[in-house]
């Protein structure tokens, strides 16, 4: 039953994008666009980064801290993607530490989808907020791994980037896949974008970047505007969860829950910061293209630069052991 099952599914789907194959290749191409534009750029130098510090062998409480502070700032699914790395994860761990980008949520949405920078203010306290209460409630379980076997810096980097690099590729698989099929079944339906904030809503909790533009083109209030982008954003997509599972095997209900929860708790947050602290009506466009982008630069610039040191301090320490290493195994003849 279960096969005959997802055997129809497929089939519906193969119906839908071929019947609707220019709104599905539409929708498809801007998926892929989304993909090169913002999260490549975005997630690849921090997936690099995290992957390198990730094999240097640290252990004990700075490896958990790391792992937490990377899934935080790296962006979805680097938490899954970070955790698979120890082993089969926990699928409520790996649900709260899938975040969405800082650098998608600043540059992408609120600066250039919105027009309203300041609304970062807002939604990303709400996200981190949501993950450290998540975190609290449920604290992170890791299996132990055993010590790394010591590797030169280079091979260390070398092993990040190709890793790296096809987690991005699955990730772009997964987005341009869920945004033809979003494009086709809207198309089906009558309604090639929501025209509703429900409808917009929806439309995130099964694909988020594109339910983000879909927010972001209703017109509406700050206040809406913000709660409603904190819960999508905290609670990620089913394509986000379709990505996980590239890395992991991950229980639907266990992460859905823990993903749903997390997102009506971004919300809230969000809807009181914007109550006690609200933004104007207007959308915010009192500074230049120019300034957004250098500001936005500037902010993925520090992030980047920070992350670099660490790892660069990182690879040192590995790069010492690992001569220290060879100096022990080296016969005595060659001392």
């Amino acid at each position: 039953m279960k096969k005959l099952v997802t055997y129809s599914v497929c089939a519906l789907c193969c119906c839908v994008l071929f019947l609707y194959s220019p709104a599905a290749v539409s929708q498809a191409s801007a998926g892929f666009l989304i993909w090169r534009d913002s999260l490549l750029p975005a997630l690849l130098p921090f997936f690099v980064c995290a992957g390198v510090m990730q094999n240097t062998g640290v252990s004990g409480r700075l490896e958990r801290a790391s792992l937490i502070f990377l899934s935080l700032i790296s962006g979805a699914p680097a938490g899954a993607r970070l955790l698979s790395g120890y082993g089969k994860p926990d699928a409520r761990s790996a649900a709260i530490l899938n975040n969405v980008s800082p650098i998608f949520i600043y540059a992408s949405f609120c600066s250039g989808m919105t027009g309203c920078p300041r609304l970062a203010l807002y939604i990303l306290p709400a996200q981190f907020l949501a993950a450290a209460i998540m975190l609290i409630l449920f604290p992170i379980r890791i299996n132990p791994r055993p010590q790394a076997s010591l590797s030169s810096p280079l091979r260390l980097l070398s092993n990040a980037l190709q890793s790296s690099v096809s987690a991005m590729l699955n990730i772009c698989a997964a987005l341009v896949f869920f945004s033809a099929l979003m494009g086709g079944f809207g198309a089906m339906l009558g309604s090639g974008k929501s025209s509703c904030l429900p409808g917009a809503v929806l439309y995130g909790m099964l694909e988020m970047a594109g339910g983000s533009a879909a927010l972001s083109s209703l017109g509406i209030g700050m206040r809406p505007l913000g709660t409603a982008a904190a819960f999508v954003f905290s609670f990620g997509g089913l394509c986000v969860y379709a990505q996980s599972l590239s890395f992991a095997p991950l229980p639907f209900l266990r992460y859905f829950s823990a993903k749903m929860m997390q997102g009506m708790l971004s919300a809230a947050i969000a809807y009181v910061l914007l109550t006690l602290f609200p933004l104007p009506q207007p959308v915010y466009r009192s500074v230049t293209a120019d300034t957004l982008l250098h500001n936005t630069l500037s902010i993925a610039a520090a992030l980047g630069a920070m992350l670099i040191a660490l790892s660069a301090v990182m690879m040192l320490g590995a790069a010492g052991r690992y001569k220290r290493a060879k100096r022990k195994s080296a016969p005595d003849g060659a001392q």
